[in-house]
């Protein structure tokens, strides 16, 4: 999975609806650990790989989040 580099920075949209419990935990984590692996994060939180991916590439196609380069 991506490693994010110390110059990419995470924006959060807040126009969205609530987020179920695992979308919340994934994208607080992601937030919380923006420096580590998508391996560490789902380790860190006790969620199966394909589990954190599926939310991670959702959250981000329903523009949650977004990565930009500094």
């Amino acid at each position: 999975m991506q490693q994010i580099d110390s110059d990419e920075l995470f924006r959060i949209s807040t126009s969205h609806h609530a987020l179920s419990q695992n979308e919340a935990r994934v994208l607080h984590s992601l937030v919380k650990w923006p420096h580590l692996s998508d391996q560490a994060i789902h380790s860190e939180i006790g969620m199966k790989k394909s589990t954190f991916s599926s939310i991670k590439a959702r959250l981000r196609e329903q523009d949650y989040y977004q990565i930009f380069q500094k």
